[in-house]
Parts: structure tokens; sequence; C-alpha cells
């Protein structure tokens, strides 16, 4: 017991961290930015939602919207679909979220005719529904940014496919990495059609972990089309936390910027103490004598005014 006690009083503990990667200061600007879309729109008449399994044990989304709502006299109420229904395709153009219905509305006008493919049971059925048209102010999400994987912000194309939009890339995205960048849009992801720029994001985060592989198919501003494979970013492993009890210990936290190292710990007091938060350092020796030091920085002074 005697020989193992020493052992134990010495005996080190090591941690390891993701390390963290902050999105450039652009994405933030760009992240929450809405737009008030006023004059006249196309409606169909009917809100949606995502299409879950209704089951507790699975939350797959399956394909297509389930319509919530129908108004009386609207566009898809005399097209005959009914609450219940799932809308699979608006145009032939996959609708598996409700703002690529949005989307595709933006470009049409009252009174125009849209072919409608919906489900209602067993059945898969297409209507031709006559669109109707409104003025109302609706304000509407331009950009969605995913924050971890491909570390990319996307927008809704605005032609008639409404294919999400490369809107900005960070220096050390995938997606920078195999060539794809502002402007380009994302036809095909994992196998199948996006969706919207907010279902794609949504996708990201719930078929991707960090460095998993992934496929797109891109198509440029100029038109060119082309397979792209690239692997999810993938967060860097850093030792955040090391003890050698009592000799010393240190620990970083690079959320925080912060570093603590100390020798000597006596419990009561400690030989030498460090403490680093940002450009600041604290320092102490047996906690009586301290001191601290600092990384100058520049300070604009406005000069006093004059009377």
């Amino acid at each position: 017991m005697r020989k193992t006690l020493p052992a134990l009083l010495l005996l080190g503990a090591c941690s390891i961290g993701h390390s963290q990667l902050p999105l450039p200061e652009g994405f933030l600007a760009l992240e929450g930015r809405t737009e008030e879309a006023t004059g006249p729109h196309a409606v169909l008449g009917l809100d949606l939602e995502l299409n879950d399994s209704g089951s507790l044990l699975s939350l797959e989304i399956q394909p297509g919207c389930r319509i919530s709502r129908i108004e009386e006299g609207g566009a898809a109420d005399l097209a005959g679909l009914q609450v219940g229904d799932i809308l699979l395709s608006f145009e032939g153009v996959p609708t598996d979220d409700p703002e690529r219905i949005l989307t595709l509305l933006r470009g049409r006008r009252g009174g125009e005719e849209a072919t409608v493919r919906a489900q209602r049971g067993a059945k898969v059925f297409e209507v031709s529904a006559t669109l109707q048209e409104k003025e109302f102010a609706q304000a509407r999400v331009l950009f969605w940014v995913d924050r971890a994987l491909l570390r990319a912000a996307f927008e809704d194309g605005q032609d008639e496919s409404a294919f999400p939009v490369v809107a900005q890339v960070a220096p050390d995205s995938p997606l920078a990495a195999v060539g794809v960048g502002p402007g380009d849009s994302i036809e095909s992801f994992q196998g199948s059609d996006p969706g919207s720029a907010a279902e794609l994001v949504r996708r990201i985060g719930r078929e991707l972990g960090p460095g998993d592989p992934f496929r797109m198919w891109t198509r440029s501003k100029g038109g060119t089309g082309r397979e792209v494979l690239g692997i999810a970013w993938s967060p860097g492993r850093i030792l955040t936390e090391f003890r050698l009890w009592p000799l010393f210990s240190w620990n970083l936290d690079p959320a925080e910027d912060r570093e603590v190292l100390i020798v000597g710990d006596l419990i009561l007091a400690s030989v030498l103490k460090k403490i680093r938060e940002g450009g600041e350092t604290r320092w102490s020796i047996f906690s009586v004598f301290s001191w601290k030091t600092g990384i100058p920085e520049l300070e604009e002074v406005y000069p006093s005014a004059t009377r």
C-alpha cells in the first residue's frame, strides 16, 4: 500500500476535444436575413407541412408535403384536393418541403394552369389547378446556412426549377475544395432532388456526419453541369487537458480562448499559476506575488470639445 500511494498521487490524466473553427463574419450577416415580398402572388389556396412518418418510433420525413388546410373556393379546393392529401410535385418539380412550393409560385401569375401531382392513401393522381392571385406582404428568408458540414450558405433559385444556389462558401468549405462556388446551382444531393435551400440544409444535417462522403450534381452560371464528389468537413482534435497531480495541471478551452497552467498544486496554494484569457495573462507565485500582462492595443481617442 505504501508503494502504490506515490504512484496514485502522480497519476496523470489527459483529455482530447474538438477544435473550434467559427464561420467567417460574412456568414453571420447572411444568416437570418429576410425580404418583405409585396405585390400580387400566385397562390394555390392551401397550407402545407412536412410529411413526417407520424410514428413515435421513426421521425423519418417522407416525400411530398401534407396539406393541412384548404381555402374554400381556392385553386386547390376547386381542383379537388383535400386536407390530408400529400402534394408530391408542382409542374413536375418535387415538392418535398413547403418552401419549395412558395419558390415555384413566385414566378407564376393568377389564371395560369398548373399540373399538380398528389397522393391520397394508396392512390397517386394528377389534377389541373387554375392559380389564383392575391396581393399581400410576406417576409421570406433569403439565405440558409450550413455551419458545420459543408460550411456554405444557400438561397433559392429564381428559375422554374427553383434549385438551391450557392450564395457563399467559407474558405475551408468542402465545396470550395471541389471547385463549387457562389452562383452554382445544386440540382442533386446524394442522388436525389435537393428541394429548396431550407430543405437542402436540413438534409445536409440529417444525412451527413463529420468526414462523410457526399455526392452532388451542380451547374455553373454558364450552364455546365458536372458531378461533384467530396468529404464533409470534420473538426480537428486537439489536446485540451493534461494533469500530473500534484506536479502540474494544464487546461485549454478553445471556445473561450482560455488557458490555465498550475505548477505545484498544493490544494490551498500553488507554486505557480498562469491564467490566459485572450490577450491578457495573469500570473501568481504561492498565491502571494501576482502580476498581469497583456497585448497593447490601439484605441481611437476623440479630442475633447473646445469652448
